[in-house]
């Protein structure tokens, strides 16, 4: 009878650890890896550096893991985005709309306000008519970026352009025009605010500001625990810290209606 009731009992605890076994294995096979890709307005070391703070907060309030990886250029960043190579994208609204209108992608969340790109010179160049930058060196971000798009839009004639020259960050960009190695740049307005020695020829129409969009790799019940953490991370302490960290105010809750309609800038210039 002893012999009986120990090796029931031993037959109980095994059962028990079984049990926790296959809770833990659940648990975990539910936690799944995620690409998560922000558009590649620098290189890809500091795109790294400045948003991995942002993977983390989502690992955290999700249970899930989201990679951060990067692309070299736009033209790489188009090609593999084309191909749902990537879960969870923050970009500008004409990438944003492409997805949500050809890719079945769900936007979950933006940036506050809007934004626009403006063409800057040095301060000692007096020029007020874009159209004089015929010929003139240039810097920009390639194309398909959102202010290449822009500038298309602005010299629609190619045998009629400025001299561009492409660069994968915005901050070289200004500071090319500053040192005079460049006549003129374009930029998001957004970067000007506390900077000397330019001069401001020309101004966009504006457009929503990134948003935060997920490919259908991502489940409902995921994309909700995401847009949540999002939008409420401005009331957090750790949710505040990644937005300090990434330099960005705020999200905010958003629809496929506010980006409605900006994919016809890569449609008209770009091609698809």
């Amino acid at each position: 009878m002893f012999l009986s009731s120990r090796s029931d009992k031993l037959i109980r605890h095994n059962k028990k650890l079984l049990i926790i076994a296959g809770l833990m294995f659940c648990s975990n096979s539910f936690a799944t890896q995620y690409d998560f890709i922000v558009q590649p307005i620098h290189s890809p070391a500091k795109m790294k550096e400045i948003y991995q703070p942002m993977a983390d907060y989502l690992n955290k309030e999700t249970g899930h893991t989201f990679n951060i990886v990067t692309a070299k250029s736009f033209i790489s960043y188009w090609a593999k985005m084309k191909k749902g190579q990537y879960d969870l994208i923050l970009d500008d609204a004409h990438f944003t709309d492409y997805r949500v209108k050809h890719m079945d992608y769900t936007i979950l969340a933006k940036i506050p306000n809007t934004q626009s790109f403006s063409i800057i010179t040095n301060k000692n160049e007096n020029l007020t008519d874009y159209k004089k930058l015929v010929g003139k060196k240039l810097i920009t971000l390639p194309s398909p970026s959102l202010g290449s798009m822009h500038l298309a839009k602005m010299f629609p004639n190619p045998a009629q352009q400025p001299n561009i020259t492409n660069t994968n960050s915005t901050e070289k960009a200004i500071k090319a025009v500053q040192r005079g190695k460049y006549y003129a740049a374009l930029v998001p307005t957004s970067m000007l605010s506390n900077i000397k020695n330019i001069n401001t020829v020309n101004t966009s129409e504006m457009t929503p500001r990134m948003a935060v969009s997920a490919s259908p790799n991502i489940g409902e019940k995921l994309q909700n625990k995401i847009r949540v953490a999002l939008i409420k991370a401005s009331t957090t302490s750790s949710g505040k810290s990644m937005l300090n960290a990434i330099k960005i105010s705020a999200f905010k809750a958003t629809n496929a209606k506010t980006y409605q309609g900006y994919e016809k800038l890569l449609a008209s210039v770009w091609g698809y």
